[in-house]
């Protein structure tokens, strides 16, 4: 499901300028680089068949689209349940948010993609309860992130339990970049970025844990001294 510019290692400079210019590109496999559809819009019999078996949903997860930052025009947050709002995306990151769109392809997976002051962040949502164990026990055995289930030669690397998430909270690293998930209200979810701070972004997967499992606000990590990342 990843950009070929938007994935890779770089400076946090090319990753803003990517993807501005290319942030709807998916990761695909020898046929090229498909183009997700518009916010909202039914995935493609290609995209479901690349979806390993996950199960299509409906609606059930949407991502926040910040008024006048959506990369497509008019975009606006489809219908269902959004766990993080661009909001609370800015204030667990310490950066504002400038741009924001739904990335959704593979079918039984919402994903949203938010430039956060010079680099990315991806949140990943899967929409079938019912499959978050097998899903999670999948990730780890396969070293392949949830957000890399349409993607060939994708894979992380060093696991490791993050008990702040809860009992199956993880962190673990693709491209030098760190990954962290976890199953939080029976919901499996996981969050990643380029070009941040590792605390930015287990800040907010930490709000997302405590949205979805309907706790109270978390204690979260200091941010860091400002800094463009």
């Amino acid at each position: 499901m990843r950009g070929d510019m938007t994935h890779g290692k770089g400076s946090a400079a090319t990753v803003a300028g990517a993807l501005a210019a290319l942030a709807l590109a998916a990761c695909g496999g020898s046929g090229g680089t498909p183009t997700p559809p518009p916010s909202g819009a039914a995935p493609s019999a290609a995209s479901s068949a690349s979806g390993g078996g996950l199960a299509v949903r409906g609606a059930v997860f949407s991502c926040d689209i910040k008024p006048g930052t959506g990369l497509l025009a008019g975009a606006t947050p489809k219908p269902g349940r959004v766990v993080a709002s661009t909001a609370e995306i800015e204030s667990a990151t310490g950066l504002p948010v400038s741009q924001s769109v739904d990335i959704s392809e593979v079918a039984g997976l919402t994903a949203c993609r938010y430039q956060v002051g010079n680099g990315q962040i991806d949140v990943t949502i899967l929409e079938d309860p019912s499959a978050a164990r097998a899903e999670i026990n999948r990730t780890r055995s396969q070293s392949l992130a949830l957000d890399d289930r349409g993607c060939n030669g994708c894979s992380i690397t060093g696991f490791t339990a993050l008990p702040e998430l809860g009992p199956d909270g993880y962190t673990a690293t693709r491209d030098d970049n760190p990954v962290y998930g976890a199953i939080s209200g029976g919901v499996y979810f996981e969050v990643d970025g380029i070009g941040l701070k590792t605390v930015r972004l287990e800040r907010l997967a930490l709000v997302i844990a405590a949205n979805l499992g309907g706790g109270s606000s978390p204690s979260l990590p200091a941010l860091p001294t400002p800094t463009p990342s």
